[in-house]
């Protein structure tokens, strides 16, 4: 038997509505970029960089990765294209 907390188990026809509501298309381009933030935050880490120590490193704001690591904003394929060749790492546009 699974403990699930009371927000895992509320149900809501408004939440039902909203999630029915959502296109295969739109969710694969959540998932794109989700995976995106996965693979930059797991980079910048992996080279125990702050959120502020990269910003640095490629000239942008700390404020501008974070939002690239919320997994909600469509980075640029030019960005993309710049921040794979400073991690060497791939990242899917």
């Amino acid at each position: 038997m699974h403990n699930l907390s009371p927000a895992e188990t509320h149900t809501s026809s408004v939440l039902k509505s909203l999630l029915n509501s959502i296109t295969p298309e739109a969710q694969a381009q959540t998932d794109k970029r989700m995976l995106q933030a996965d693979a930059l935050y797991t980079a910048i880490q992996a080279r125990g960089w702050s959120v502020q120590e990269f910003a640095k490193q490629i000239g942008q704001k700390p404020e501008q990765i974070e939002k690239w690591l919320s997994g909600t904003y469509q980075v640029p394929q030019a960005i993309l294209q710049k921040l794979s060749l400073h991690l060497n790492i791939f990242l899917p546009d």
